[in-house]
Order: structure tokens, then C-alpha cells, then sequence
């Protein structure tokens, strides 16, 4: 676990806006027009958006406030609700007479989005705000400040330049979600962090067109004065340059993507928060695709947890609730074992397992439960470090404990789609099997390919 020492006061100023969801069955079309028929429509239901995601994002561990404008109606109404469950200060949110910006999605029971209808509303805020924060900002009242920009007006010529040059007055970082031009309102930021389109366009108002990724983010860094350049490749992972560091490239993982809604807010919220505890660029980086690549196994603008991130194990998860709400159309493979002396064969079963469903789930017994099945002297090798070692392999999604001496209640929670053991397993000894099978599953038992145990290695050790 990183040191995240105290939690950090972090104001963030932008597009605040919320997402809505209304979801129903989606099982015609209609015979008036090409498109679906969504019946059976539920309540609508919102998550923070924009720049108030961001905020959301970071809210979990740190001391958050929110600056932008929202309007006096239902929806500026769920944006403080929401603000006030989650500890957000909306001391500077300007409430008026605009409509709140919406993005309403209409989602399929198999989460597929159909449809997008967005109210925006274009408007900036006051000065007296704006004169407000900056005082605040050079008082030292926060840690890092996020400028969160989705074109909506708020992030004003005068405001950017006001709020980095205060930051750089009192010494913390700037970090700006860019968008669109104009660009010049970002110079002297700390970092400058966007999406690939975002930054290609910006490259192309330098004229260098169709350059690579280094030299992209070396010149933005170069033209903007900023001491980092970001940019998010999608399922090619994040990339970033550094006037100290250079060039550093982070790929991403094959993993199932479900909703990417967010993901760019979750790259903001991580790299604010660990430049604020002066993590090393690498390592920010590093985390921060790690999270956007959780994020968008998730459906929906959820929020990421650090801890979980930040964990020497991040693929350890104590409730299969987390794993079920983004079960979606995705097989769930699982499987079970002490892995005490994780070796070969046990890789091999592991590789073979994920190539038959889309999410691998590792039962992970306790040390004692160990205790108990194997005696005394066992486990080698403690729960912390099997679970770190099973994290490391990308074959693994999800790791789950069991105090238990069988995976049983554990299977009957989950109800995996394929369950597997390995092949010195016959149907009638595998726990949990006739659970798997009554819900309409599969058991499957692999062969090992490869002739060893963690008995025979500890054997050979003159351990056992």
C-alpha cells in the first residue's frame, strides 16, 4: 500500500453536470423507423458527471470542493444531494436560473446504450467567485486544483490563467482535463491531460499533424510550459511525458470493457491525487491506467476506489456483489486452490480456465483454513503474498478469500457460469458442482499438462 499520508484538500473547477440512466428491454424494433423499442422503462436514476465526477472520484479519501454552476431546478437538486451524501463542498457551486446540464442515456437490460440526449447549458461564472477561489487557492487552502473542462463555459480565458498562475504562486500542482481550443488559457500548468482525439487536434493547431506519441506530448509540453503531457490511448493504455522523466509508455491489459463513461474523470482524480502526495510520474501513470482500466469493467460513472488500486493486490475483492453488478453478458469462470506453491501446472489450469468464459475468479483459501487441511506447517507462503502472486498474472480478474475448508458458500453467492478443477477431479468430488449445474452451468475438469505439485516440490526441498 502507498503512503497517502493525510487526506489531501483538493478543489476542483469546471463543467459540472449530471448523468442520467433510464434502462428497459430493448427486444423489437419499431415498424414506424430503424431503431428499438425500449419497453418497460425504469425510474431514472443519476450519477455525478463532468467535472462533479471528478469531484466524486476523489471524494472517497480526500477533503473535496466543487466550483462551477448548476441550475435552480430538479436536477441541480440531485447534484447537492449527491454532493452532500458524498462530502462534497458546494460552498463555490453557483446556483441560477440556467438549465443543469444533463447526459440521459437509455440504457438495454443487457446495458447497451441506445441513446444519448444531452441539455446543455453554455455559462460562466461570476467574478466575485472566481476572485473568491483565487484567494483561497493563494491562501493555502488546498493541495492540488483541477481545472475539469467539457466545453461548457465555465473554464473561461481569465479563470484558467487566474487559477495557474495562483497555484504556481503557492506552489501546487494545476492539472487540467483539456478539450477543446482555445488552448493558450492552459499555459504554465502542471499538467495537461487529455484523450487521444483531444490531443491529436492540439497537434494539429501546432502543425505537427500525424506525429508520434513522444513527440505529440513533447511538444504540447514545450508549447503550453506544462511540466507533464498525458495522453489516455484507450485499450492501448495511457502514455506521458515528462521535462525530467522523458517519454513513458504504460500498455493496458486485455480485459473484458464494458462502459468506458468516466474513465477519462478516473485518470484525473488518480493523477491529481498522487502528484499531490508526490508519487513519482511512473508510478502515477501506472495507477492511474490500472483505474481506468477497473473503471471500464464497471458499467456506469462508478467510483474506483484508491486503496483498492493502490493495494499491493488490487485484484482482491471482499464481496462478489462488485463482481455480479458487472456481470453483464460475461461468463464467469471460477476456480478454487491454496496456491501455496504457485507453479506450472497451477499456471497452466489458470490460462486454461480464463480461455473459457470472459472473467476468471480465484477462490483463495485462508491460511487457516490451510491450517486445517494441511496441517501445522502449512501454508509456506501467507495469504497476502499467494494473493499478490496470483494478482501479478493477467489470467486472473478477481480474487476472493474463503475461511472456510470448501469453496461451497462462496460458489453459491457467485453461481460462476463454468466451474473448474483440475484433472485428478471427478464430477461427484467437485464442491459446489451440483450448485453450478442447477443453475444452468458447466463443470469442467483440465488435465495437467505438467507433472508437478507444490507437495512433490516441497518434498524435494526436504520440507514435507
Amino acid at each position: 500500500m502507498y503512503d497517502m499520508k493525510e487526506a489531501k484538500r483538493i478543489l476542483i473547477v469546471g463543467d459540472v453536470m449530471l448523468d442520467i440512466y433510464i434502462k428497459g428491454e430493448a427486444k423489437r424494433l419499431s415498424p414506424e423507423a430503424p431503431c428499438v423499442v425500449l419497453s418497460g422503462c425504469s425510474s431514472p436514476t443519476s450519477k455525478l458527471g463532468g467535472a462533479s465526477n471528478v469531484a466524486y472520484q476523489l471524494s472517497e479519501n480526500n477533503v473535496v470542493s466543487l466550483c462551477g454552476r448548476i441550475g435552480d431546478d430538479h436536477w441541480g437538486n440531485e447534484i447537492l444531494r449527491i454532493a452532500q451524501k458524498e462530502h462534497i463542498s458546494v460552498a463555490n457551486l453557483i446556483i441560477d436560473s440556467s438549465k443543469t446540464t444533463t447526459k440521459t442515456r437509455y440504457i438495454s437490460n443487457s446495458n447497451h446504450q441506445l441513446l444519448r440526449v444531452d441539455e446543455d447549458t453554455i455559462n460562466g461564472i461570476p467574478e466575485e467567485t472566481i476572485c473568491k477561489i483565487i484567494e483561497e487557492i493563494i491562501a493555502g487552502s488546498y493541495d492540488a486544483v483541477v481545472l475539469s473542462d467539457y466545453g461548457k463555459g465555465v473554464l473561461t480565458d481569465s479563470l484558467c490563467k487566474s487559477v495557474i498562475d495562483s497555484c504556481n504562486e503557492a506552489g501546487i500542482p494545476s492539472i487540467i482535463d483539456i478539450k477543446h481550443s482555445p488552448y493558450n488559457k492552459f499555459r504554465n500548468a502542471t499538467l495537461i491531460k487529455g484523450n487521444e482525439k483531444e490531443l491529436r487536434e492540439l497537434g494539429i493547431f501546432l502543425g505537427i499533424e500525424g506525429t508520434d506519441t513522444f513527440n505529440l506530448l513533447k511538444s504540447i509540453s514545450l508549447f503550453l510550459d506544462c511540466r507533464y503531457a498525458v495522453v489516455t490511448l484507450g485499450k492501448n493504455g495511457i502514455a506521458g511525458y515528462s521535462k525530467n522523466d522523458g517519454f513513458i509508455e504504460i500498455p493496458a491489459t486485455d480485459i473484458p470493457i464494458h462502459d468506458v463513461t468516466g474513465a477519462g474523470d478516473v485518470v484525473t482524480a488518480f493523477i491529481t491525487v498522487l502528484l499531490a502526495n508526490q508519487i513519482s510520474f511512473e508510478e502515477a501513470l501506472r495507477l492511474a491506467n490500472n483505474a481506468a482500466q477497473h473503471k471500464v469493467s464497471q458499467f456506469g460513472t462508478s467510483r474506483v476506489s484508491f486503496d483498492r488500486i493502490c493495494s499491493p493486490c488490487p485484484k482482491l475483492i471482499n464481496d462478489v456483489s462488485d463482481i455480479l453488478k458487472n456481470r453483464l453478458d460475461k461468463k464467469i469462470v471460477f476456480t478454487n486452490g491454496c496456491f501455496d506453491v504457485l507453479h506450472a501446472g497451477h499456471v497452466d489450469l489458470l490460462l486454461k480456465a480464463k480461455n473459457l468464459g470472459d472473467i476468471l475468479v480465484v477462490g483463495l483459501n485462508s491460511d487457516s483454513s490451510i491450517n486445517k487441511l494441511k496441517g501445522t506447517n502449512r501454508p509456506i507462503n501467507s495469504f497476502e503474498n499467494r494473493a499478490k502472486v496470483l494478482s501479478a498474472l493477467n489470467c486472473v480478474d478477481y480474487i476472493v478469500k474463503f475461511e472456510e475448508q470448501t469453496p461451497y458458500d462462496l460458489i453459491s453467492k457467485l453461481t460462476p457460469d463454468i466451474l473448474v478443477k483440475g484433472g485428478d477431479y471427478t464430477l461427484d468430488t467437485i464442491v459446489g458442482a451440483d450448485i453450478v449445474l442447477n443453475n444452468g452451468g458447466s463443470v469442467t475438469t483440465i488435465p495437467f499438462t505438467v507433472s508437478t505439485s507444490s507437495t512433490n516440490i516441497l518434498i524435494q526441498l526436504g520440507y514435507e
